[in-house]
């Protein structure tokens, strides 16, 4: 074998592993990324949601309907508890969305542990401790993220082309240097 053809043997394979590494350390920041962002439209829901709850304590029956009918669309396929500071209920969203470890999560939570993060299957599960004008209140919100997940799955069809239309180039590369 030629130096030459040494040579772009070792190169073409470094660019490869080098571009591989590159793709997957985009991926597995992206998908942090998208978690960490979810969780924190999950926080930020619960946080309005309080805040409308201790407006209109009077009537809350009615008006949680009527919230969780405004709410309906934010995320698809969620479920949102809220408890008062003795962790009695005070609301639950409409969805049929069971959480399973809701009782293990609001055990957890205390005024000292504020923020418990998990996940049940594809789903996003936090349990929040917030305090609202020296109330405190318990929530925990679980949902499934489809518009994140589906641009990390747009992303991964696109990796995968990048990395299978980069081999064919070296492949060619290859079978034309060795004629």
């Amino acid at each position: 074998m030629k130096i030459r053809d040494k040579i772009l043997i070792y190169f073409s394979t470094t660019v490869i592993a080098l571009t591989a590494i590159s793709l997957t350390i985009i991926y597995i920041l992206f998908s942090e990324y998208r978690e960490e962002e979810f969780q924190q439209k999950q926080n930020e829901k619960i946080h309005t949601t309080i805040k409308l709850i201790e407006k209109i304590k009077q009537e809350s029956a009615k008006i949680s309907y009527l919230i969780d009918q405004q709410n309906i669309n934010d995320f698809y396929d969620e479920k949102l508890l809220i408890f008062d500071s003795d962790k009695n209920q005070i609301f639950a969203s409409l969805d049929s969305l069971e959480i399973v470890e809701a009782e293990n999560i609001l055990k957890k939570l205390s005024p000292t542990n504020r923020w418990i993060e998990t996940k049940e299957g594809d789903y996003d599960l936090i349990g929040i401790y917030t305090e609202r004008n020296n109330q405190g209140y318990y929530a925990i919100s679980k949902a499934y993220d489809a518009f994140g997940f589906n641009k990390m799955f747009f992303f991964e069809k696109c990796t995968h082309w990048d990395i299978s239309i980069y081999f064919n180039c070296c492949y060619f590369d290859f079978q034309i240097s060795f004629q």
